[in-house]
């Protein structure tokens, strides 16, 4: 049996597993803030939130907390049956086998009461954003500013030595300083007991990550009680509702709790936490990859140089971008497609180099780099499309001309239904009616007749 023990600190959540601890840490004084009741409400949540997993990383069948049994156990194993045909996919398991041995794991809790929340704080500001420096939440921003919602940003990062850690530390204080912008940084220790490698699991089945915006919503409620936020922003864009059937006939999401169906659900969990006060959206929804990048990079030109969402701990390379995954490959193309330089955002190598072809998922390009989006096919014909606008605007290189070779014909015949799709505004579900006609209108505005 795995046992998890918790605790609150002065600053912050303690998560106690094998000996080691795991912390969620917030800027100085923001936790005074929060009351004890919803400190132990919030405790009970998250431990379980982001521990409950383990059992499958270490063939055990049981796991006993030291906490109450978290209103919302239910709500997380759902969600998590969400993505778990997506990791069967990744390391090649069976899904039918990877579901019964989650619907056959026991918890065990110190008491079986939930505690209840009480957020009777007042929520009287704008947005908190969930930032990353992504194209998304850079959009979002943007956005934000100018449609005159003030926004606080929030960032949670792991282990201070990594690169990745280190160069968004440098971008959000020039980010901070240039747009006088408050900017909260946590510490967020407990990621790594989604990784099976560090905390020695027996099987690596790359799964934790399963609730990650789950657990950043909820984390974020002692911030949202700090600032005042009502609203809640995530970067989820419309291609986290695509799917794909894996070998044992599963509807896989890539990113389950970044879709529409699973953001809804936590807006109402949210909604119930704090009796209304609090809401969840995506600004972005309606849009595609490809034109967040458009009208990030021709509406906010300042903002946009500050892109970066690449892992370069996983290369050896000292820079922004590591240049060998297939998520630079697709960034680098979508700059090239978009007529962006992207020197600007700190590219240095010529991605259409035929030694990076194998990156593009266009091409059936399928590495150890390479993210479930590229290598799944869902993003192929996003690919196709800015490949097709790379050359019409006249980009050269090898990757062109394989492009030109193989793919141009086809491009061309489906030209019509690509721009409809990747240029396209779509309904949204989350954005709120108060703000939605004003949001909807900068997206068409940069994206009817494009090109």
């Amino acid at each position: 049996m795995i046992e998890i023990n918790s605790k609150f600190l002065k600053n912050g959540f303690r998560i106690k597993f094998n000996k080691k601890n795991y912390d969620i840490k917030y800027p100085k004084n923001v936790f005074d803030k929060t009351s004890h009741e919803n400190k132990l409400f919030l405790l009970d949540n998250l431990s379980f939130l982001t521990t409950f997993h383990l059992p499958l990383f270490f063939n055990e069948d049981s796991i006993k907390y030291n906490t109450n049994e978290p209103l919302f156990k239910t709500f997380f194993r759902d969600a998590a049956i969400g993505d778990i045909p997506n990791f069967c996919s990744i390391e090649n398991k069976n899904t039918n086998e990877i579901l019964k041995k989650f619907y056959n794991l026991e918890y065990y809790f110190n008491d079986v009461e939930s505690r209840l929340p009480n957020f009777e704080n007042d929520f009287f500001n704008d947005a908190l954003i969930n930032f990353t420096f992504g194209k998304e939440s850079l959009l979002t921003f943007g956005v934000c500013k100018e449609i005159g919602l003030k926004t606080d940003l929030v960032y949670f990062f792991g282990n201070e030595n990594e690169s990745e850690t280190k160069i968004k530390k440098i971008l959000s204080k020039s980010f901070s300083k240039k747009f006088n912008q408050k900017f909260f940084m946590v510490k967020n220790l407990v990621e790594y007991l989604n990784i099976g490698e560090y905390i020695g699991a027996k099987e690596n089945l790359n799964w934790g990550y399963s609730n990650q915006l789950t657990e950043y919503v909820l984390a974020s409620l002692p911030l949202n009680v700090e600032s005042g936020d009502r609203f809640t922003l995530l970067g989820n864009e419309k291609s986290c509702n695509n799917y794909f059937f894996n070998n044992d006939g599963y509807k896989s999401y890539p990113v389950y709790d970044q879709s529409i169906k699973c953001m809804i659900n936590v807006n109402n969990m949210i909604k119930i936490i704090t009796s209304g006060k609090v809401s969840i959206f995506s600004i972005v929804e309606p849009l595609n990859e490809i034109a967040i990048m458009k009208i990030l990079h021709n509406r906010y030109p300042d903002i946009a140089k500050y892109q970066f969402s690449c892992f370069p701990d996983n290369a050896n390379y000292n820079g922004r971008w590591c240049h060998t995954c297939s998520k630079c490959a697709r960034i680098y193309l979508f700059f090239k497609a978009i007529g962006v330089d992207p020197k600007i955002v700190g590219f240095e190598k010529d991605l259409f180099r035929k030694e990076f072809l194998n990156n593009f998922s266009l091409f059936n390009g399928k590495t150890e780099n390479s993210v479930v989006y590229d290598y799944s096919g869902l993003g192929r014909d996003e690919q196709l499309f800015a490949f097709y606008l790379a050359y019409k605007n006249g980009q050269k290189g090898k990757a062109i001309d394989i492009f030109k070779k193989n793919y141009l014909n086809e491009a061309k015949q489906r030209e019509d239904e690509l721009f409809k799709e990747f240029f396209g505004v779509f309904k949204p579900v989350t954005i709120p009616k108060e703000i939605r006609q004003n949001v909807l209108s900068i997206f068409k505005e940069e994206l009817t007749n494009s090109f």
